[in-house]
């Protein structure tokens, strides 16, 4: 007789989800949309974000003519003129070692942008300078002593009255200084703006007291990037080229007789 073979698990349709992985399932939609959503969000506001500092940035340096030769001194009296910049990027500020606290903040972001830069495209690249609107008080040693305070790297700068006004004034730098014979212990009302220079002494951009650390450094970024994708590429002679090949090749001419009458 056949004998027939009955099993006592229940028959399942195999395509069919049981138990957690039919939980799994259903909760799967929901984190990915839980963790996709705030990303994609996030991304978006960066992007965003990135945008408005790209169009406050322009916008801040459409039609200004700023900068031109100037003539001060640094914080070894040393006389400096705009042609110690060339061929170097800058960063300058405007500002008084007896500014209690906008001046500090800002020559700080100052140094780290600086320290990030050099970090990234290396030491040197960036040259931070600051420049006294208070010739009255501010004397070389006084400048010194407050730019090292926040980097070795920076580069004070001080000049006469006339010498100050009229760097300021090339910069359309505001700044009130009250009457000097009333009383010593007074505070400047100015702009505060750091200028961004390129190599070839022209302004790049601007960077007002609202700019973070971040969008700063984004910012040079950006310039650094525009102004060597419009530099011509230098090439190299191609005579010299091959008079150095030439040169380093002649150990091996003269092993095999090349070049000998």
């Amino acid at each position: 007789a056949r004998v027939r073979a009955y099993s006592t698990k229940p028959e399942t349709n195999e395509f069919e989800i049981t138990g957690w992985k039919r939980y799994a399932a259903m909760a799967a939609p929901i984190l990915v949309s839980l963790v996709c959503g705030p990303l994609a969000m996030y991304k978006l506001w960066t992007e965003q974000e990135q945008e408005k500092g790209k169009k406050r940035e322009f916008k801040s340096t459409t039609g200004m003519q700023l900068g031109g030769p100037f003539t001060l001194v640094d914080f070894n009296g040393r006389a400096v003129t705009r042609a110690e910049f060339a061929g170097k990027w800058s960063l300058l500020y405007f500002g008084f070692t007896n500014c209690p606290e906008v001046c500090p903040k800002q020559l700080q972001k100052m140094n780290d942008v600086v320290e990030e830069i050099d970090y990234e495209y290396g030491k040197g690249t960036l040259v931070p300078v600051f420049i006294t609107i208070d010739p009255q008080r501010d004397s070389c040693a006084d400048i010194k002593a407050f730019v090292q305070q926040y980097s070795p790297k920076i580069i004070g700068l001080c000049g006469t009255p006339e010498q100050t006004h009229a760097a300021a004034e090339r910069w359309r730098v505001y700044y009130n200084v009250p009457d000097y014979s009333k009383k010593d212990d007074y505070l400047i009302d100015h702009s505060v703006v750091s200028y961004l220079m390129q190599p070839d002494g022209e302004l790049a951009a601007l960077y007002p007291q609202e700019f973070s650390e971040e969008d700063t450094l984004s910012g040079i970024r950006r310039r650094m990037a525009i102004w060597k994708s419009q530099r011509p590429i230098e090439v190299e002679n191609p005579f010299e080229l091959l008079e150095q090949a030439r040169k380093s090749l002649q150990p091996i001419f003269s092993l095999v007789g090349i070049g000998k009458e």
